[in-house]
């Protein structure tokens, strides 16, 4: 993520002055509407979410993200904390694949 966006969602979580467990709940809410975009651009059967489109998968994902952000600013985490353990994550996810590809994993 480029900096501005970074310091831009910080700086409004700042004003909006939210208690961190607010915007927790507020991202499970996102996350959940993430999820009923994706079962309506899959056309599962039986699910309340039709008509939906690949733009509401984006729209709901850019809202998990801010909120999921948003929280990082409450515990003072900085963009390069943040990008330091995306990378150490992703380093890790990696190696996993790799290993399962190998036959070497433990599945």
């Amino acid at each position: 993520m480029d900096v501005p966006t970074f310091n831009r969602i910080q700086r409004l979580a700042k004003v909006e002055n939210e208690d961190v467990f607010t915007r927790l709940g507020k991202t499970m809410e996102e996350l959940g509407e993430l999820a009923g975009a994706m079962l309506g651009v899959a056309q599962v059967q039986h699910t309340a979410y039709k008509g939906k489109t690949r733009e509401d998968v984006v729209e709901e994902l850019a809202d998990t993200l801010i909120t999921s952000m948003s929280i990082a600013e409450k515990y003072a985490i900085t963009r390069d904390e943040l990008i330091g353990m995306m990378n150490f994550k992703c380093n890790k996810w990696e190696r996993l694949i790799e290993e399962q590809s190998n036959g070497t994993g433990n599945c």
